[in-house]
């Protein structure tokens, strides 16, 4: 049996994922009007905001995984 994640495993891989999905997803759609593309023609806002994402991702899972902090649950669910 696997023991559970250590806490803050869940949102930290959310962010990132979210972060490298929200990305990928900004090739394929129009730049805001007003903004445009910002570097070499394929750097987009929504681009630019998606990189804080990833990166809180990733230090949120690099500190679950080294502080090693269990799951909390609610109080009627501990046996």
């Amino acid at each position: 049996k696997n023991p559970p994640r250590p806490r803050g495993t869940f949102i930290g891989l959310f962010l990132v994922m979210y972060g490298v999905f929200r990305f990928l997803v900004e090739f394929v759609r129009e730049p805001d009007v007003q903004l445009g593309y910002l570097w070499g023609g394929w750097l987009t806002m929504g681009q630019v905001l998606s990189v804080p994402l990833i990166v809180a991702g990733i230090a949120l899972l690099i500190y679950a995984v080294t502080m090693k902090l269990p799951q909390k649950g609610l109080p009627e669910m501990q046996q």
